[in-house]
């Protein structure tokens, strides 16, 4: 009995006959005799890998159900690997987006301090009361904090136009984002660029975060509260958040 060929070795000479019965079937017409033919390599319809999955379909010849065994397999594989791609893209993209929505959350809740702090805050008020007047500014827009910060004088210019253009940004991602970018799945140009543009908008969130937290930091001071002070808070929070997810 002849040793069957697997189709993944399929010579030059092979191959020029598939491109042949291929153009037989699209001009309806033979270009090769049928005893040239049978010299071609076998597939078993129940073969390895896809071959489980193909149709039970009557073939005029064993070199014509050859051809159309590899043709379905190299399709399927194809097919699937782009699967793969589009998916490794989506996870690309839903992980850059959701970094940036969190840098973006911690600016806005800073900033709602910060400007509680410097301008609602008494001395002596207590941390329940402190606490409400910050409940209260977090619960408005991003927007409406950064213009009663800017109203209040609390910025420069300079850092007020970095905001604004941020803003913009952030109000883009949140609305917008996916409605402008639904061919990042399939185009590898776009997911980068789409990618790039989150990452501009993660990296000036958390450089504004900074501005924010030293700005904080000197307000403190300057009243009476010490650095060891707000070190020893911060410890005791951090201790907590680790021990609600520890829960």
């Amino acid at each position: 009995m002849r040793k069957l060929s697997p189709w993944w070795t399929f010579d030059r000479k092979s191959l020029s006959a598939y491109q042949c019965i291929r153009r037989d079937e699209q001009q309806g017409r033979k270009c090769l005799p049928a005893g040239k033919r049978r010299d071609l390599p076998l597939i078993h319809p129940r073969g390895r890998g896809y071959g489980d999955m193909l149709p039970d379909v009557k073939h005029s010849s064993p070199t014509m159900f050859n051809v159309r065994t590899l043709t379905y397999k190299l399709e399927l594989m194809d097919t699937l690997a782009h699967q793969l791609e589009k998916a490794d893209r989506l996870a690309a993209v839903t992980q850059s987006v959701g970094f940036a929505l969190w840098q973006l959350q911690e600016l806005e809740g800073a900033s709602a301090e910060y400007f509680v702090l410097l301008t609602q805050a008494k001395q002596g008020m207590g941390l329940e009361a402190g606490n409400a007047l910050v409940e209260k500014a977090q619960a408005k827009t991003f927007g409406a904090t950064l213009r009663q910060i800017a109203k209040a004088g609390l910025i420069p210019t300079e850092i007020e136009s970095r905001f604004t253009k941020l803003l913009s940004e952030r109000n883009w991602l949140v609305h917008r984002s996916r409605l402008d970018s639904r061919n990042v799945i399939y185009r590898a140009h776009a997911m980068r660029d789409l990618i790039a543009r989150l990452e501009v908008i993660a990296d000036e969130a958390l450089a504004l975060l900074k501005y924010i937290g030293a700005e904080i930091t000197a307000f403190t001071q300057k009243h009476g509260v010490s650095p060891q002070y707000v070190e020893e808070m911060s410890k005791q929070m951090l201790e907590q958040w680790q021990a609600a997810d520890a829960l």
